[in-house]
């Protein structure tokens, strides 16, 4: 399969696409309309005050490596760590290293790594996809033993940053549901739009 040019890919994000291993996918559900695909106009985000304290602690405490993403012991095991503190492995199983590359590794655009340390200890891993215009935030796992840093949160804050640095003008967050506790945070990232009924609506 050949992977999409970065024009490519922005348009599949605008229209709604989220990535799940080398394939691309949508929800159409017909009964349902819970899953808002979520972006974030990174020259507009403006921190929340916690947000800000996330930011700088995380700035503080935390280094971070920019590269291709790998498949090795620790990120597996921190992996699994992480389903299983946040209740997200409802089927009690655990990923092996095929399972972890065939998730987020085996991709049909450009994918990058940005993996976490405190001192020279890997805490935190998030994966995400680049296009031209528009990042997407694939996934975020860290060591439930350094929760207290605010992992996932400073991950993302990363990453706008990185947008705006690069001149992106959106980075994606995957999708919004109201109802779910594992994907509700997102709306805290603001300003953000939504795609609901076809069309991106602004939340300010």
């Amino acid at each position: 399969m050949r992977p999409a040019t970065g024009r490519v890919f922005d348009q599949c994000l605008a229209e709604g696409d989220r990535r799940n291993g080398r394939y691309l996918y949508r929800t159409e559900c017909p009964s349902c309309r819970e899953c808002e695909p979520i972006r974030v106009p990174v020259h507009s985000f403006r921190y929340t005050r916690s947000q800000r304290r996330v930011w700088n602690r995380g700035e503080r405490l935390m280094t971070t490596r920019i590269g291709p993403p790998i498949v090795d012991p620790r990120r597996v095991q921190m992996f699994n760590a992480h389903r299983d503190q946040r209740g997200m492995n409802q089927a009690n199983t655990s990923f092996d290293e095929t399972d972890y590359e065939q998730f987020l590794l085996d991709t049909c655009c450009d994918t990058m790594a940005l993996d976490f340390y405190v001192k020279n200890e890997l805490v935190a891993v998030a994966i995400c996809d680049r296009g031209d215009q528009a990042w997407s935030a694939v996934y975020c796992f860290f060591d439930p033993q350094f929760g207290r840093l605010s992992p996932g949160t400073y991950a993302i804050l990363k990453q706008i940053e990185l947008c705006r640095k690069s001149g992106v003008v959106w980075l994606y967050l995957g999708f919004y549901i109201e109802n779910c506790r594992h994907m509700h945070y997102k709306q805290v990232y603001r300003p953000n739009e939504r795609l609901i009924e076809g069309q991106w609506m602004k939340f300010a």
